[in-house]
């Protein structure tokens, strides 16, 4: 997802380790592919929205 969004990449890059490591084990904890899907386009949302990048 966040090849498809490259401002959003840049902020992911930005981020701290730990703050990267957070929120991709929110992710990979659901076990439906579909909750990961939705769970992964919240954090580029969340990105996108703390960030100001819309």
């Amino acid at each position: 997802m966040l090849d498809a969004d490259p401002a959003a990449g840049h902020v992911w890059g930005e981020l701290t380790a730990g703050r990267q490591r957070t929120l991709v084990y929110g992710i990979e904890r659901a076990k439906r592919i579909e909750t990961r899907q939705r769970r992964a386009a919240a954090v580029v949302a969340t990105l996108r929205d703390e960030f100001r990048l819309r």
